[in-house]
């Protein structure tokens, strides 16, 4: 369920769209809780007048349809899978009722309070990024704190699962990768040349700088996590760093 919700939220969420990896949204997933509905059940309800009702949970639906009625009347089965997250963000009344229709709807949940408080935490990845660079990769140690303060804006979070290729040999690198945890393999067309990369080693600045194709496979090994660095911003560092 976890890789479906992660592909909800890049494609259909408004506020997945804003972030730039799934490894941000693997947090707001890792929270959501699994329901279960029966036919008939109402996972929202139209706020018609009096004190406005608020939804304090939205919801994205993985098995099941639902309808959609406002002011009584429906067009039928909704195809979209998230229910009432525009209301969730804004806290706005809830617009419509949204019921049931299939024998049983499986979704998953998030709540306000546990939504409030993940964006809160997010707010602290740039300082992360920080102390990531000035800590742990060599490569950029020579920076000024100014310059890292600037590159650490630029960067992106992104998470690599186990077995999952990231970029295949011959094809263009378009950013700098740093690896944060987890294990990450390049691989070449010999077994024997297939090497790891930990925590604080950087790939893809070679063929940055080059202008040439990625001469490994990178694939995790095991689930990773990375920061990415655009390929403008990192000529501009590494034009800075020659000078």
């Amino acid at each position: 369920d976890r890789r479906l919700l992660l592909d909800v939220f890049q494609d259909e969420c408004i506020f997945g769209l804003t972030m730039s990896s799934y490894k941000q949204m693997g947090v707001y997933v890792n929270h959501m809780r699994r329901e279960t509905f029966q036919a008939g059940d109402e996972l929202t309800r139209q706020n018609t007048g009096g004190a406005p009702q608020v939804d304090d949970k939205f919801y994205i639906v993985l098995e099941g349809t639902y309808v959609l009625y406002t002011d009584g009347t429906t067009d039928g089965p909704e195809e979209c899978p998230v229910i009432c997250e525009f209301e969730f963000l804004h806290g706005m009344p809830v617009q419509s009722t949204a019921k049931v229709e299939s024998e049983t709807l499986v979704a998953y949940s998030l709540d306000r309070s546990t939504y409030k408080r993940l964006a809160a935490i997010a707010k602290k990845t740039g300082r992360e990024h920080l102390n990531f660079i000035r800590d742990e990769v060599p490569v950029l140690q020579s920076l000024t704190r100014k310059e890292v303060l600037t590159l650490s804006q630029h960067l992106r979070s992104t998470t690599l699962l186990a077995g999952e290729v990231l970029v295949a040999r011959g094809q263009p690198v378009t950013c700098l990768y740093l690896v944060t945890s987890g294990v990450v393999l390049l691989k070449d067309e010999e077994p024997s040349h297939t090497c790891e990369l930990l925590t604080g080693e950087t790939f893809g600045e070679l063929e940055l700088l080059c202008s040439c194709p990625a001469v490994a496979t990178i694939v995790g090994k095991e689930d990773a996590s990375l920061l990415m660095l655009g390929r403008e911003e990192f000529l501009a560092v590494a034009q800075a760093i020659l000078e």
